[in-house]
This record gives C-alpha cells, structure tokens and sequence, in this order.
C-alpha cells in the first residue's frame, strides 16, 4: 500500500478507512500518482473525489503550507459513501474547516482550535506545532501524541490535537495503532517505538 499512497501516515489512513475506523480521508497527490490511487479505490469500492484546484507546497520534503498553482499537487477525498467525499470537497471550497474536520474524523474541540488558529497561522507556516504545546502544559505525554515526527512519516494523528492532553484524539489515536497492529505487527512496533522520545520539551512515554 505504501508504493501506492507514498508514505506510512498516509497508508495508515486508508487502512483506518478500510477497518471503519474513519469515513473520509484527504490526501495529496501530483498527476503521476492519481493513477494507481485511483485504482486501488476502485478495487476496494472506494469513491474517489479529486479537488477542483491545485496546491503547491512552499517547501521541498515536508511542508504544512502551500499555494495555488496550476502545476501543484491535487487534494484526493476518498470515502465508502459517495455523498461524504462529494461533502467534503465542498467543504474545503467553502473555507468550512470546521466541518470539514467533522468529517474527517477529528474531535469538535480539536476543529475549533485549528478554526480558531487558522486565519493568522495560515498566513505563516500553517503549522501549528506550537500552539499545540502552548495548550500543553505537562511535560510527559502518551507516545500516540506525538505529532512532532511526521517530517519523519511517523505520526498516528492527521491532524493537530486541541492539546496533547486530548482524550478524544487519544482514542483515535489507539484506534489506528491497533489497525496498524492487525495489518502488520512490525510497523505498529516501528511506529511505537519511533515515537516514544524525548522532544519538543516533552517526553513520550
């Protein structure tokens, strides 16, 4: 699966859609790969949506913030109902990240906190690393918080958590690690393993 969607987070994503554990997933993608992503969906009766513009990524590697361009990659919204990817591509058109959020699976608290943050954020870096510890006081966290590794394709979140005290996205968090543990034990020890550390100022336990 990882030839195909091109990285660990991303498969991990399609996983947790194929085990029910998400409704719908947003990825990116540039022209040459669209192809065998849409194949795949085909082959497990995934509906398939691809945005109506093109983003291209400020940034070389891994990059939060991009720009419209003709030449970009396209966002892809892929469900098992039709109608929820079909909503979520209006969302994101609409500016809606709120509800688009809904729909991607992410606690309420955690859409409004990026809804709250996004106007001046997105103006920088659209990262927001450290707002997340802003909110997070403590200084140990359980390992399937940590979100600061996906420059290094190693996160079990897909989005940024209200806090890293957020129950709610430590239970999303634990649902895709025990997909990943169904699929290949491996990985998921790889994943764990990765990201129990020490960074950012705290320690993942």
């Amino acid at each position: 699966m990882i030839e195909i969607f091109g990285s660990e987070i991303k498969s991990l994503e399609i996983l947790s859609l194929l085990y029910d554990k998400k409704l719908v997933v947003r990825q990116g993608f540039y022209g040459h790969e669209l192809s065998a992503v849409e194949s795949f969906c085909k082959k497990e009766n995934l509906h398939f949506v691809i945005s109506v513009f093109k983003v291209r990524p400020i940034e070389k590697g891994y990059s939060n913030k991009g720009m419209l361009s003709k030449e970009g990659m396209s966002f892809v919204y892929i469900s098992k109902d039709e109608l929820l990817a079909n909503k979520a591509a209006y969302f994101e058109i609409k500016e809606d990240h709120f509800n688009l959020g809904i729909l991607l699976g992410y606690p309420r608290c955690c859409c409004s906190f990026f809804e709250k943050r996004f106007p001046y954020r997105s103006k920088l870096d659209n990262n927001y690393d450290d707002d997340v510890l802003a909110a997070s006081p403590k200084k140990r966290y359980p390992f399937q918080m940590n979100i600061f590794k996906r420059s290094e394709d190693c996160s079990l979140l897909s989005h940024f958590p209200c806090s890293l005290g957020c129950k709610e996205s430590l239970v999303i968090a634990d649902a895709y690690l025990e997909v990943l543990r169904l699929q290949d034990v491996s990985r998921a020890r790889a994943f764990e393993s990765g990201l129990r550390c020490k960074m950012m100022g705290k320690t993942f336990f």
